[in-house]
């Protein structure tokens, strides 16, 4: 495959920026990146997408995410302590198969806004990590572990409980 006609947005060690450029993606792998018609002469290709008036950029990576918490989207800037009243009390009753639903929709979210590689800690992890092999998102994961009674640190009393983090 081909992308014609973009701005393409390079990561070689000029930063370059190719103002009618091209991207040929062979597989799951660019194979080169060049001026558009210089590209069009050297390869021949049964798809070519014309991309003009478009940016291709390098795809970005999420260092920080909480992408499963999407079904609380919001509830931070409206509700007063919305990690405690709102969040945690929820994730209580989430298991595993609605977690799988939340992780295949913030993995199609998060690569449809350009990102190709997150890094994730949440519970139920696993069920993220198939969400992310299923769309083809990269991602760095790691399980939650949380330690601590939510109920109590809410009032400023941390209760420490290794039980429940092993």
């Amino acid at each position: 495959m081909m992308i014609t006609n973009a701005t393409v947005v390079t990561m070689n060690s000029q930063h370059q920026i190719i103002e009618d450029g091209a991207v040929v993606i062979e597989g799951e792998r660019i194979i080169e990146v060049g001026e558009s018609d210089a590209l069009k002469k050297h390869f021949s290709l049964d798809v070519v997408v014309d991309a003009k008036d478009k940016v291709v950029l390098p795809g970005f990576v999420n260092a920080h995410t909480h992408l499963p918490s999407l079904f609380v989207r919001g509830v931070y800037g409206v509700v007063t302590e919305g990690l405690f009243k709102i969040l945690f009390p929820i994730k209580r009753y989430i298991e595993s198969k609605q977690m799988h639903i939340f992780s295949l929709a913030s993995c199609l979210e998060a690569i449809n806004f350009g990102s190709t590689c997150v890094v994730e800690t949440y519970s139920y992890i696993e069920e993220f990590a198939k969400a992310a092999h299923e769309t083809g998102l990269r991602a760095v994961v790691g399980e939650q572990v949380a330690d601590v009674n939510y109920d109590k640190l809410k009032d400023g009393v941390y209760e420490y409980l290794p039980d429940q983090g092993s």
